[in-house]
């Protein structure tokens, strides 16, 4: 009995290192994003009128400098 307990508090600790490692690798990914000169651009904001619906749209640039990749990032909102 004491050897599961004393294997699974070792499972836990090697986790819990994994965990936190990982979640300091985003975090710094998303600082360097955020803080690198061109990180983060916003283009021009284009509107259309259509059907009784208002679509404003504004492309966003991300150059991700970060660990991780970022295949997709959408944001949509509709104004009716």
């Amino acid at each position: 009995m004491r050897q599961s307990i004393r294997a699974l508090g070792w499972t836990v600790t090697i986790s819990t290192l994994i965990l936190f490692a990982f979640l300091a690798s985003a975090v710094y990914s998303i600082f360097q994003i955020a803080l690198m000169d061109q990180g983060i651009r916003m283009g021009e904001m284009r509107t259309e009128f259509k059907d009784g619906s208002l679509k404003l749209s504004m492309p966003i640039e991300i150059n991700n400098t970060g660990y991780y990749e970022i295949n997709e990032f959408r944001i949509t909102t509709t104004l009716e």
